[in-house]
């Protein structure tokens, strides 16, 4: 490739933001982008994530996506935590940011491109959950992937943990979840997590030649078959989808939530 990517930048450059780069081939890449937080995704990031994807489906020259996060050590360490205490401050604030993880997490999982994730690094939390809305996700030797969710005392969307369930199974994510296991690359691939583990050095490499393979097919094709692909993952019942969206609203004002993000702000300024 010749010179620097077109790139387009969604929040503000110099804080957390998304970029989106178009590369040769068809290909896009759309980068996390607030390494000084590992890539932790803040609201104005959501935004952009939904943005980008946009921009992408507008495009009939992008014709795949890597999906990444920016620098060496992160894909992403999920949600900004640091925006909880005014973000999720009240239901409403709460109901409002959801809205905007969820639109980002749709964004993905909704696109009519093959969508890849190269995971560099830490993938916590709702990094995690996203990653799983790519169509194919590799990652590179020291890849490492924990879901706090519990020490944290908040839920994991029950679209997210269905989509979970359904790429590396009940056991693993319930270690993830459950028991607040960490697990390496390797045991992630062993999983089915992810379906290629590469050195940190070739992942960038690796990414753009399975990218450019997906963007050489026919889009027509590519849709039809993410179709059938969704179309192949059992619904989950009604009543244990509503039973789950009401635990999981009720972890947003309990007590362990709120006494997770007072520490954590107190952490930030100790």
């Amino acid at each position: 490739m010749t010179g620097a990517p077109e790139t387009t930048i969604y929040g503000p450059a110099a804080a957390g933001h998304v970029r989106l780069e178009r590369l040769e081939g068809g290909v896009a890449r759309v980068v996390l982008a607030q390494e000084a937080r590992l890539n932790a995704i803040s609201a104005v990031m959501w935004d952009g994530l939904v943005a980008a994807m946009e921009a992408v489906a507008r495009d009939g020259d992008l014709r795949a996506v890597i999906l990444t996060g920016a620098g060496e050590r992160a894909f992403s360490a999920g949600a900004d935590l640091s925006e909880f205490g005014e973000k999720r401050s009240d239901p409403e604030a709460t109901a409002g940011y959801n809205a905007k993880v969820r639109a980002g997490m749709a964004a993905v999982r909704g696109a009519e491109v093959p969508v890849l994730a190269a995971i560099r690094g830490k993938c916590i939390g709702a990094g995690v959950a996203l990653a799983a809305m790519a169509d194919l996700r590799i990652a590179d030797t020291a890849s490492d992937f924990g879901i706090p969710a519990a020490k944290l005392g908040v839920a994991y969307d029950p679209d997210w943990v269905a989509r979970l369930v359904a790429l590396a199974g009940r056991e693993t994510v319930s270690a993830l979840l459950l028991f607040g296991a960490r697990i390496k690359g390797d045991e992630a691939r062993a999983a089915g997590l992810v379906s290629r583990l590469c050195g940190s050095d070739e992942l960038d490499g690796a990414a753009l030649a399975l990218a450019r393979t997906a963007a050489g097919g026919a889009p027509l094709s590519h849709r039809a078959t993410k179709a059938a692909l969704d179309a192949a993952v059992p619904p989950v019942s009604p009543e244990a989808d509503a039973r789950a969206r009401a635990l999981a609203a009720a972890c947003d004002e309990s007590p362990e939530y709120r006494q997770s993000v007072h520490d954590f702000n107190q952490d930030k300024t100790s």
